[in-house]
């Protein structure tokens, strides 16, 4: 059994969770639902729960500002958004759980499967990646040009335009920077694919990501060959060689 809060200024919203989860998630218990964060802070300086159910966007304070508030967080939280695609791609990339208004009631299960295996599993909240989207979203509406990338310690804000490329190596990647140092992040390059300017960063090959600006020379062939600016020569696939030819031209 789950023990869940509720935090959304919209009654309505909050009304149709509650019975979503009362009809699909049984395992699910609400404790409480609170239409102002305030109150469900001093709420949770009282009592524990497994998981807050989270609003991203409410007018008094933000979901994020309310975690920010908080003085620790020692329960699951699935973000309830009805943010766009750009935002969306920040939460896969943070492998952090959302739910996108209106919620379906397919995708809420899933969610609440996945927290019942963390509880079983008695895996700890990720906190540190929870502050790495909250990082990482303030700098996609202040910069668009900059990202909070996940690392040991917390994580290290970086200038999109000094990574040269980017490498696959299993389920890491390997970011190549300007000045030569690398960084190996725990994502995938997809996930990767996702979060990059598309007019600045081509998925040239399965196992590569490519920042054009620093491409040297591209060579023809089958699918052509790229040399980057650090003398890296890297193969072109035939799939990614029409939409590199057309970033290389600016014709996107």
């Amino acid at each position: 059994m789950l023990t869940a809060l509720l935090i959304d200024d919209e009654q309505n919203s909050t009304d149709v969770l509650v019975y979503d989860l009362h009809q699909y998630c049984p395992e699910v218990s609400v404790v409480a639902t609170f239409e102002h964060p305030a109150d469900a802070i001093l709420f949770l300086k009282e009592k524990s729960i497994d998981v807050v159910f989270l609003d991203i966007s409410m007018p008094e304070m933000s979901g994020f500002d309310f975690l920010d508030a908080l003085p620790s967080v020692d329960f699951e939280i699935v973000f309830v958004t009805a943010y766009e695609e750009f935002a969306l791609a920040a939460f896969d990339f943070y492998a952090l759980d959302y739910l996108v208004k209106p919620v379906a009631p397919e995708k809420l299960i899933r969610a609440v499967e996945r927290l019942l295996a963390k509880k079983k599993e008695n895996q700890k909240v990720d906190y540190q990646n929870i502050q790495a989207l909250l990082g990482n979203l303030t700098l996609m509406q202040q910069d668009a040009t900059s990202m909070a990338i996940p690392t040991q310690d917390g994580y290290e804000i970086l200038k999109t335009n000094e990574v040269v490329l980017l490498e696959a190596e299993g389920s890491y990647t390997k970011v190549v920077l300007k000045v030569g140092d690398t960084l190996l992040v725990s994502r995938n390059l997809k996930d990767f694919e996702r979060m990059l300017p598309v007019r600045k960063f081509a998925r040239i090959h399965h196992s590569y990501i490519v920042n054009v600006d620093y491409i040297k020379k591209y060579q023809k062939g089958d699918g052509g060959i790229v040399t980057m600016s650090n003398g890296k020569s890297l193969a072109v696939s035939r799939a990614n060689k029409t939409k590199l030819l057309s970033l290389i031209r600016g014709e996107l």
